[in-house]
């Protein structure tokens, strides 16, 4: 993992890094992965096991703190973490021949913390045999999940797999694109 967050590249000034970036980011994401649900428990949890972590990383200052760990995230590019994640993902699942379930969902929780009060949307690819969100991919306010859905499974090595999306994505293009990638779909047909 920490070989795909090293791609990120570090935009603190060196006086400013005490804690490597990539060994922050992969903290963080261990301690999600292990279902931890706040920054500051996923660090709890890294510090319970920092001997196992350092076989596999420096961690020459241990783990940096919570507030250390929100500066960095704040300032971070999240599309190049977010493929860096996919990447990693890509790597330890094979999503070749399974079930993969594509659907938008809206972060009502954000909705107050960004500017308009409108709630930041998300489309998620779920590897549903196991349950493992394969990959994320921001909606753009100004667009909607069919733009995303087409760009998200540019990203993806579907072959073999079958495909749902909800009916936001019955769409010759769309389908058209899952066939030339060699994956399956169903997709739902309304009335109208």
């Amino acid at each position: 993992m920490i070989y795909y967050f090293r791609q990120i590249p570090d935009y603190r000034c060196d006086r400013q890094k005490r804690h490597d970036l990539a060994e922050m980011l992969v903290c963080v994401t261990l301690g999600f992965l292990c279902g931890r649900t706040t920054i500051r428990r996923s660090l709890r949890w890294c510090k319970a096991h920092l001997e196992e972590l350092r076989q596999h990383m420096k961690l020459k200052y241990g783990i940096a703190s919570p507030s250390t760990i929100t500066r960095m995230l704040s300032g971070i590019d999240e599309e190049l973490a977010l493929y860096a994640f996919m990447e990693w993902i890509g790597e330890i699942t094979d999503p070749t021949d399974t079930h993969l379930a594509i659907d938008g969902k809206a972060l009502r929780g954000a909705a107050e913390k960004t500017k308009g009060g409108t709630a930041p949307m998300l489309l998620n690819v779920v590897e549903t045999v196991r349950g493992l969100i394969l990959a994320q991919f921001p909606i753009d306010s100004k667009t909607n999940e069919i733009v995303a859905i087409h760009e998200l499974l540019k990203r993806l090595d579907i072959r073999g797999s079958i495909i749902t999306i909800d009916a936001i994505g019955t769409q010759s293009a769309i389908m058209e694109q899952i066939h030339e990638q060699k994956g399956h779909f169903v997709l739902p047909v309304k009335k109208n």
